[in-house]
């Protein structure tokens, strides 16, 4: 197995991460343990460039052969020709994705404890962790 990555990733919890609920460690289980009991599997870092007759070409290695082939492709995002939405709306299909997103949750959190002081009174758009909001009637 020949891959860019030497984790396996479940996916479906990377919200979990994002949301410091988990580790990325709980979602990530290395490739080598996943295999490790496959006697006939080999487990590779590195990225596929080239295919040819029962051999595939590699970035940083030599080429290997191999007696199936299954081919994984990656997904992109697409924005549909908005430049500034990445910026303001992450993916979310990488621990990296997950893992600059809970690095900006929970730097906002941190920001609205120093933004909102005892004794302010916070406005319906404001995030104040900690404190109950008064109805302003």
């Amino acid at each position: 197995m020949i891959d860019r990555h030497n984790y396996h990733l479940f996916q479906p919890l990377l919200y979990r991460v994002a949301t410091a609920v988990l580790s990325s460690a709980d979602i990530a289980e290395p490739i080598r343990v996943v295999l490790r009991h496959q006697q006939n599997a080999t487990v590779l870092l590195d990225e596929v460039i080239g295919i040819a007759a029962r051999q595939v070409k590699t970035r940083f290695g030599a080429a290997q052969s191999y007696d199936y082939l299954v081919l994984a492709t990656r997904s992109q995002y697409t924005y549909f020709g908005h430049s500034e939405w990445p910026r303001l709306a992450p993916g979310l299909k990488s621990v990296d994705d997950a893992t600059l997103i809970r690095h900006r949750l929970l730097l906002a959190f941190e920001e609205a404890e120093t933004v909102c002081r005892p004794g302010d009174t916070p406005t319906p758009a404001d995030v104040c962790p900690g404190r109950r909001w008064t109805d302003r009637g």
